[in-house]
């Protein structure tokens, strides 16, 4: 068991983490309405249910749909509840920032909660969230179990307030298994990226294709007449080929490594095809991204409207798991962070948990 428990009476126990009640489109739970802990308070997850206390009454929420179970707690209670939680919870989160990979996690099961409980998602940014969520714990489960989340209506019960229909239980073989059972098949130092590198000098990366229809006078080698070329990503630089050097480039300084070497266009365009197959797969479209970042890097770092662009780009394909930080662009200092944490992360780490 990766994740700890909190253990209770007459056997009773449960996952703990802490979440931003703000994500899940929740009022924050008792004893954290103006004393958050680093902007979060805990929850707990018991069987498909995830938990907690508000106006001293247990609120049992179902993961995958608006089902809610409630139960009355003595006066003054609820504030107790919930920092049972906490001391776990926060240990829980040491481990999530230890293996980056589990960001994504709980970020999708805040969102996923934000659909059926909270202030809801659209059908199409669900359908995403719950891929995200799908993809991370097929690459931490130990048993390697074919974990499926079925995108269909929910007949059963109608949405709340207008909330999303679509149920996000989870299914191995086509049987329903519980939230709880997942976590308990977890660990993340197992995770297994969905796409390889490759390796160019000592330098490994992952080779994607680029839209570089908004980028003037300027192609790769070999693509000259072309406007969708192979790159390579490594950290924050995006590499090509132009004439007989590499070109690695900084995406956020603009600043440009350049070093003689042999043509590597056609080993990016190989590996760029296996990738390109694998999100297509997956309905991931990064392409026009990739393209406006190399144009911001090349030309503009200050430009605050196609950071938006790329904001906006970055939000929808990582479903609210990474932001760019374009309060800072006009200093060129822009950032990608996780949102769960306001972690420093690259553009290599977050291709890798796709």
């Amino acid at each position: 068991m990766f994740f700890e428990k909190v253990i209770k009476g007459n056997g009773f126990d449960c996952y703990a983490f802490m979440v931003d009640f703000e994500n899940m489109g929740l009022e924050w739970p008792d004893g954290y309405v103006d004393n958050q802990v680093k902007g979060q308070a805990p929850i707990g997850i018991n069987d498909n249910y995830i938990f907690y206390a508000k106006n001293d009454e247990l609120k049992m929420l179902d993961f995958g749909s608006c089902k809610v179970q409630t139960q009355p707690l003595p006066a003054g209670a609820g504030v107790a509840f919930n920092k049972s939680l906490e001391e776990v919870a926060l240990k829980n989160e040491d481990k999530e920032n230890a293996y980056s990979q589990l960001e994504n996690l709980i970020s999708s099961i805040e969102l996923i909660m934000s659909a059926k409980h909270g202030d809801g998602l659209n059908d199409m940014n669900m359908i995403i969230c719950i891929g995200v969520f799908e993809g991370i714990i097929k690459k931490v489960s130990k048993s390697g179990k074919n974990y499926c989340i079925p995108v269909k209506d929910d007949m059963e019960t109608p949405s709340k307030d207008g909330l999303n229909k679509l149920l996000a239980h989870i299914t191995v073989d086509g049987a329903e298994v519980t939230l709880e059972s997942v976590l308990d098949d977890l660990d993340a130092a197992i995770f297994r990226p969905s796409l390889d590198k490759i390796m160019l000098g000592n330098v490994d990366l992952y080779a994607v294709w680029a839209d570089w229809k908004k980028i003037d006078k300027i192609r790769p080698l070999g693509y000259e007449d072309v406007d969708r070329c192979p790159v390579g990503i490594n950290n924050n630089y995006i590499i090509w080929q132009m004439g007989g050097n590499v070109v690695q480039l900084d995406i956020f300084t603009g600043k440009k490594i350049t070093v003689p070497l042999d043509n590597i266009m056609p080993k990016l365009e190989s590996a760029a095809n296996k990738t390109d197959a694998y999100f297509k797969e997956n309905n991931i479209d990064l392409e026009e991204m990739i393209g406006d970042l190399i144009r911001f890097g090349l030309f503009d770092t200050h430009n605050t409207r196609w950071a938006g662009d790329i904001y906006s780009d970055v939000m929808r394909i990582w479903c609210g798991t990474y932001r760019l930080t374009t309060e800072t662009v006009y200093q060129g200092v822009g950032r990608f962070i996780s949102t769960r944490n306001n972690r420093n992360v690259t553009l290599e780490e977050m291709i890798e948990v796709l």
